[in-house]
């Protein structure tokens, strides 16, 4: 089973365009247990996300 980490990073070019994008992508992968959360404790949850996938 393939699993993720998701790094959420606070980015200066952040222009919030792909939000949506990104929280329909996040929601499928708790769907199938296959995510793993780390946040950043600087980054707000609005923020730019970074997925990563993991083995």
């Amino acid at each position: 089973m393939k699993k993720y980490l998701v790094l959420i990073e606070r980015k200066p070019s952040f222009t919030g365009n792909f939000i949506q994008g990104h929280r329909e992508f996040l929601q499928n992968l708790r769907e199938v247990q296959t995510l793993i959360l780390r946040v950043d404790s600087k980054t707000k949850p609005e923020e730019h996300m970074c997925c990563k996938r993991i083995l």
